[in-house]
């Protein structure tokens, strides 16, 4: 088997279909599995594995195939509309403190 080097930022965007800007903060949040930096100052550049991409796409199937930024969930009881996004962040975390 042969052994691929790892991505960087910019062919990760390019594969994933994202901002550079979105991949790094996937990186920096623990997001891509295996994502490091190539130097311990805070100019490193990112490295990331294969295997990252797979785990990605993977957990991005598994989450609702929909728009945060056209739903809207609105809850009467509460002042403010939450975004689908958020509505799913704030349900996880819910799950998690259990």
């Amino acid at each position: 088997m042969t052994e691929h080097p790892d991505l960087t930022v910019k062919e990760v965007a390019a594969l994933l279909r994202l901002n550079v800007g979105t991949v790094k903060k996937l990186c920096r949040d623990g997001d891509l599995p295996g994502a490091y930096k190539t130097t311990a100052s805070p100019q490193g550049n990112w490295r990331i594995p294969h295997a990252a991409i797979t785990a990605y796409r993977t957990a991005r199937q598994e989450e609702p195939a929909v728009s945060a930024r056209r739903i809207l969930l609105t809850d009467p009881s509460k002042p403010k509309n939450l975004t689908v996004e958020t509505a799913i962040r704030r349900e996880r975390g819910a799950r998690l403190a259990h």
